[in-house]
């Protein structure tokens, strides 16, 4: 279609000095490509030629037209900063070949907007920085993004589907555009990541900055962010309609919203991140469930977590600082703290004192929480506030407390992070006899370490006798310890320590099935013996039954002290995993 009416253009004599604006299926010209459209004459099919100039105007396509710019970079639409420049409502319609700008203004305006419309397609045009939006997408169906030039902006999708993107680049890194994917890894120079309908994404280790959201998750599942530098942009992330979403380790910095969840965002975790010097830290819009933990939210112009109706959102073991507002929730009712002794956030602006303990907070004796709750409104509080930050700087014999019951002292760190604990009563089964009490300790770190690692944890007496209290072990789970072949599965999902007619049922489960959908751990072997090949056959039925009995050892016991009397075990670790008493 391009190629045909630039052919027609070359017979047409100009009858105005520029801007001229032509239709070439009629013949009439118009001084303003709004005008070209408006015309009575212009019809659905027809296609509108805008001569070289700067047209000062926002453009309304209502009409199933294509609209094409003579030259991309001489043909351009200002729209001066007070909505869409261009917005397609129409069927159909095709908007090519113009550098279009100043869709600027107090909200996010775009320089093309397709709304409500299908068959729709935008074509090599340059999106300039003077956009918060290149090209935006609502409610929109079948719409082919081509060949477009976006600076320091970029594609933003809602509600639409069937959308080809195609030969996009932002700041010269391509757009990358899934949908209806599943079981993918994506890392490395991409100017954008936009996933739709998908499930099972992994985005890693990339450079995502200076466009309008780095990364958007549409109508997706169990995708996964992971150590991305998703700073300098409008939106860092944004999930919508989507469920088992992880955001982990990733820095979003100088940005307007950092993360931002809407419509129906569930059973999440968001979880140590840096999220600094943003407009807010991050939005909860309309969604429940997520698990928002070991994250620094600091310095904030406006929210370090803001929530608008939504609810049963867990938070705790971040770090907030000096946010303006440290938290703004409207019609909101969410958990601020882990419990006791697990406690709270740390926030820069508590004022309590600690000088008791207990779930009460009545007990003599402090225990790194505040004695009072800090509370946010009417219904949401944490009551137990941290008042050591999990911050982890450079330096030697670096201390760090990840929750009240939990200190670690590292040796060294050389690139400052933030450490956390997720505590939980699921996970690989202890050595058989000794007293386990019950809780795992999975403790991780996003600063750089060395050497050893001493690990305080103060534990619970209740039941045992002075005997088997002064038995106790501080334990360390190795991976990579001398597992038995074949324990893949337990009573609870983790190894249990034994390869038995679990492991055998598990493998037998994904009998037939390729890696993926199966999972990794069930593809033990191949036609070389002891090299998986991809798929869950009787070879590996065989080798866990060649197995079967065998007794696994990847605990180790880092006890180097225990005080009986202030209920504190110590071990040395040379590095952070899962942990537990024993």
């Amino acid at each position: 279609m391009l190629t045909s009416a630039l052919a027609l253009s070359s017979n047409v004599r100009l009858a105005y000095s520029v801007p001229l604006v032509q239709n070439l299926n009629t013949g009439l010209t118009y001084p303003k490509i709004q005008d070209a459209i408006n015309a009575p004459q212009t019809l659905n099919g027809h296609t509108i030629m805008a001569y070289p100039a700067t047209y000062f105007e926002n453009v309304v396509v209502n009409k199933s037209i294509s609209l094409f710019g003579q030259n991309t970079m001489t043909t351009i639409i200002f729209g001066g900063n007070v909505t869409d420049v261009v917005l397609v409502t129409a069927n159909n319609a095709h908007v090519a070949n113009f550098t279009i700008t100043s869709g600027m203004g107090p909200i996010a305006f775009a320089g093309v907007t397709v709304d409500s419309a299908n068959g729709c397609g935008i074509f090599g045009n340059i999106l300039t920085a003077e956009n918060i939006v290149g090209v935006r997408l609502a409610s929109a169906l079948n719409t082919s993004i081509i060949g477009n030039i976006f600076t320091n902006n970029g594609l933003v999708v809602s509600n639409s589907y069937g959308t080809a993107v195609v030969g996009n680049t932002v700041n010269g890194r391509p757009i990358v555009y899934l949908e209806g994917m599943a079981n993918q890894i994506l890392t490395g120079a991409t100017g954008q990541v936009i996933i739709v309908n998908s499930y099972n994404i992994l985005v890693q280790n990339s450079v995502l900055t200076h466009t309008s959201i780095g990364i958007q998750v549409r109508q997706s599942n169990s995708c996964r962010v992971f150590n991305n530098d998703l700073s300098n942009n409008f939106e860092s992330i944004s999930v919508s309609n989507s469920w088992d979403t992880r955001i982990i380790a990733n820095s979003m910095v100088n940005t307007t919203y950092a993360i931002v969840f809407t419509s129906n965002v569930r059973n999440g975790i968001v979880s140590g991140n840096n999220i600094k010097n943003n407009f807010d830290g991050m939005n909860i819009w309309y969604s429940a469930n997520n698990l928002i933990f070991g994250n620094n939210l600091e310095s904030s112009a406006q929210n370090g977590i803001f929530t608008y109706a939504s609810y049963e959102n867990i938070v705790h073991h971040n770090n907030f600082r000096n946010n303006t507002n440290q938290v703004n929730s409207i019609e909101s009712n969410n958990i601020w703290d882990d419990g006791y002794p697990s406690g709270g956030n740390y926030w820069s602006d508590y004022t309590g004192s600690d000088h008791f303990s207990g779930p009460s907070q009545n007990l003599n004796g402090s225990d790194g929480i505040g004695d009072t709750p800090y509370v946010i409104d009417i219904s949401n509080r944490d009551n137990y506030p941290i008042l050591v930050s999990n911050a982890t700087g450079t330096g030697s014999n670096v201390q760090v407390s990840v929750a009240a019951d939990v200190r670690l002292t590292f040796q060294s760190v050389t690139i400052a992070g933030y450490t956390t604990v997720v505590k939980s009563f699921a996970g690989p089964v202890p050595p058989f006899g000794g007293n386990w009490l019950h809780t795992y300790y999975d403790i991780a770190t996003t600063a750089a370490y060395g050497g050893a690692i001493t690990v305080r944890i103060n534990y619970d007496d209740s039941g045992l006798t002075p005997e088997q209290e002064s038995s106790l072990q501080l334990i360390q789970w190795n991976s990579t310890g001398a597992r038995s072949v074949g324990d893949i599965t337990g009573p609870t999902g983790w190894p249990d320590g034994k390869t038995d007619i679990r492991d055998i049922a598990l493998v037998a489960k994904f009998f037939g099935q390729f890696v993926p959908p199966a999972p990794p751990t069930c593809d033990l072997t191949g036609p070389t013996p002891g090299v998986p090949d991809g798929k869950v056959d009787i070879r590996d039925i065989a080798f866990v039954a060649k197995h079967f009995g065998q007794i696994s050892n990847n605990w180790v016991n880092i006890t180097t002290s225990i005080d009986t009397t202030k209920n504190i075990i110590y071990g040395t670790a040379p590095h952070l995993s899962i942990f537990t008493t024993h």
